[in-house]
């Protein structure tokens, strides 16, 4: 049997019954009681789980810095490179005309001023020159006013480096918080007794059954009051549940928060959710169905597994157990966590979609699918 059946066998039974509609009723006292057997392993879960959410809710902030602050410092840089280029054109203008002034200056004696034929021509030959010169004083007062523009885009630029580099740091600050936290919760996780396990998985499955009823019942309310209606899942929503698919990791081995629409870098929001875990923990399948592998520069090492019950999209995978095109079953190893693509040097995680419709179709909230089945 494969490993996380074998820890989730009780709790996927329980978790079952509850997206059939039946209400268990299981409290959190039940769930304390349950864990009164490892209690301190049981506080020092619940205490890096709360600890986990704080950091979560922390780093999304903190991301949202970091990508404000690289915006501003590319814009800022960008215009600082447009005034040096500007800078070296008017200087080479400026130059070539005081060399060209200065010769038809030294070659006004030899042309004999003062014996040109007539004064019309004389005075033509002036005008000419005062024209040059002109032109040379706008050159110079265009080449002053750029470097002083330059001057004072390079103090903005000095700054700009300093906020990104400050956002930088505090945006690692709260990566390591996040992972510190994920690593005590995995710690005292596997100190647990299995019925504290159990029931604890099957409260977990029950909340989100009940946030997912609730969001359900809003929605159609609210497309009753309109008869556009909107149809779809809000950022504050914490999604569907769907029926029939297991945990991407083995249960209890990842922590997550619900990031859903979050904002991320290049004015994109986050369509998913980020399930941290340590690097190269097994990812299983978590539908029957088919793989397709792939890479790109946002998600790295990625697959899309087509399922019966709609396709779900992995990223920032560290490598793949099955090749492309392979058929799985629902438990079947098929990639390794990580951090590749845009999470490059950041905390490993997965990023997990889900489409009901498809991989063509529009993404819904993981949250509480994985809420159900992953605690």
């Amino acid at each position: 049997m494969r490993p996380f059946v074998v820890v989730a066998t009780l709790s996927a039974v329980l978790t079952a019954s509850l997206s059939t509609g039946t209400a268990l009723g299981i409290s959190r006292a039940e769930v304390d009681e349950a864990c009164a057997d490892s209690q301190e392993a049981y506080d020092i879960y619940r205490g890096a789980r709360s600890d986990f959410e704080v950091a979560a809710v922390a780093l999304d902030e903190a991301n949202a810095e970091l990508d404000d602050a690289e915006y501003q410092e590319q814009r800022i840089r960008n215009a600082f490179e447009a005034r040096q280029e500007e800078k070296v054109e008017l200087s080479t203008r400026v130059e070539s005309q005081a060399v060209e002034l200065y010769m038809q200056a030294a070659s006004g004696p030899s042309m004999g001023m003062v014996s040109l034929s007539s004064p019309s021509e004389a005075l033509t030959a002036y005008e000419f020159l005062r024209a040059n010169a002109d032109q040379s004083m706008q050159s110079v007062n265009d080449l002053a006013a750029v470097s002083s523009e330059l001057d004072r885009l390079g103090v903005t630029l000095e700054a700009a480096v300093a906020d990104l580099t400050t956002a930088r740091d505090v945006q690692q600050e709260q990566t390591a918080d996040q992972e510190a936290a994920m690593t005590s919760a995995l710690g005292a996780y596997d100190d647990l007794s299995d019925r504290c396990r159990e029931l604890q998985a099957a409260y977990e499955a029950e909340q989100a059954r009940l946030r997912a009823e609730a969001e359900e019942r809003a929605r159609q309310r609210a497309a009753a009051a309109s008869s556009a209606g909107s149809g779809g899942s809000g950022g504050g929503s914490t999604g569907p549940i769907i029926g029939g698919i297991i945990c991407p990791f083995t249960p209890g081995r990842t922590h997550f928060s619900n990031s859903w629409g979050a904002p991320r870098s290049g004015g994109r929001s986050h369509k998913g959710t980020d399930m941290m875990a340590p690097f190269d923990e097994p990812i299983y399948a978590v539908a029957s169905g088919t793989v397709s592998t792939g890479s790109s520069g946002l998600g790295g090492n990625t697959i899309w597994l087509s399922t019966s019950v709609g396709s779900f999209y992995y990223a920032h995978l560290s490598g793949f157990a099955v090749g492309d095109g392979a058929h799985v079953s629902q438990g079947d190893l098929i990639a390794y966590n990580g951090n590749t693509g845009n999470a490059s040097g950041g905390a490993p995680h997965l990023h997990f979609e889900i489409h009901p419709g498809g991989a063509g179709s529009s993404a819904v909230n993981p949250y509480n699918a994985v809420a159900s089945v992953c605690f």
